[in-house]
């Protein structure tokens, strides 16, 4: 039922899906980043026009992070005002704003989603951070941007007609209010059968459905506990995988060395490692990624056989900004087994 892809795989599957669509069939894409660097966002890109020219009708969905920030905290023209326009010439902010020109051109629906309000807004307060991907009944959701940065990360694939039909439908509502927190009423479930669902934050600052059931996992885990994540867990979530431990659950936290985070992040992220190094047990830290690996963006949750897997980072941060965010929750075994066999590979 559920397929895993990583980086290459995905956008390998995403544009041959892509380019196989006819008139009258229908694609959405959300992303919190997009830019069209390398070949593969390149072909995207195409595909996309190809698309919308045979007649598709295809829908692109940027946060407003896109024109904020950019590499080595280089500030968009959203950061400083409201006017997208305002691109420094020859920036990666100005390209892009020219090839999302040359898509609405070519009939693609693209929208520049929860614009800030005021001048010098926290680029990552008011965020959606969902990534997901609808190619007529074809769903992915996972944690991989539409941008050309090399990370280690998964996406998940099934296929599922009604459920891609309710959440074509809450795109199209985000693409006409523009802002995601609007557009979705509250957090909610939305059930695929009996056991799997898909969870939706709506983006309130200190509330996250997705958070709140990470943390009912790990407090009803009875084996073992496996979190890949970009950082090592903050408090909320590092205390009841404390409590895991301590009562008998096997816990591994696959993470990155503070080094591979952007300036000032390292930093933080060192404090904080540190911090609990000297207070949880060293079997937490077994599993750091190697310096001189990739950078892990995965977002991965097993209790058991339950599996979550999505965009949120699984740190309360994120929840305390408001992001928008999306999670598959699964009890398939073979899905917990393929996202095991993935945590394997993160570390040799």
């Amino acid at each position: 039922m559920y397929t895993l892809f990583n980086r290459q795989q995905y956008f390998d599957d995403l544009i041959a899906r892509i380019k196989d669509v006819k008139s009258g069939d229908r694609l959405l894409f959300m992303t919190m980043s997009i830019d069209f660097i390398d070949k593969a966002m390149i072909e995207f890109k195409q595909a996309l026009i190809e698309a919308a020219n045979k007649g598709a009708r295809v829908v692109l969905l940027l946060d407003s992070y896109t024109f904020m920030l950019g590499g080595k905290l280089k500030f968009g023209p959203l950061f400083y005002s409201n006017n997208i326009s305002l691109c420094f010439k020859n920036s990666v902010f100005y390209q892009t704003n020219r090839t999302i020109s040359e898509l609405i051109k070519q009939g693609v629906e693209v929208k520049i989603l929860n614009a800030p309000l005021r001048k010098f807004s926290n680029p990552f307060k008011g965020r959606s951070h969902i990534k997901l991907s609808i190619i007529n009944d074809d769903i992915f959701i996972g944690g991989i941007n539409l941008i050309s940065d090399k990370t280690c990360d998964v996406m998940v694939l099934f296929n599922d007609k009604k459920i891609a039909d309710q959440l074509y439908l809450l795109g199209l509502n985000i693409l006409s209010k523009g802002y995601s927190n609007k557009a979705i009423e509250d957090d909610f479930f939305l059930p695929i059968n009996q056991t799997d669902q898909i969870i939706i934050d709506k983006g309130l600052p200190n509330k996250s459905l997705i958070f709140d059931s990470a943390i009912k996992l790990i407090n009803e885990a009875k084996d073992d506990l496996l979190l890949i994540c970009q950082f090592f867990p903050d408090k909320q979530l590092i205390l009841p995988l404390r409590d895991a431990y301590n009562r008998g659950v096997k816990v591994r936290i696959i993470f990155n060395n503070f080094s591979k985070h952007k300036f000032p992040f390292n930093i933080l992220h060192f404090l904080v490692v540190f911090y609990f190094k000297l207070k949880l047990p060293k079997v937490f830290f077994k599993s750091e990624v190697p310096i001189d690996r990739y950078f892990l963006h995965a977002k991965v949750l097993i209790s058991d056989k339950t599996a979550m897997i999505g965009s949120h980072n699984f740190v309360y941060t994120g929840v305390k900004f408001g992001t928008s965010e999306i999670c598959l929750i699964s009890n398939n075994r073979l899905l917990s087994k393929n996202l095991k066999d993935f945590s394997d590979s993160l570390i040799k």
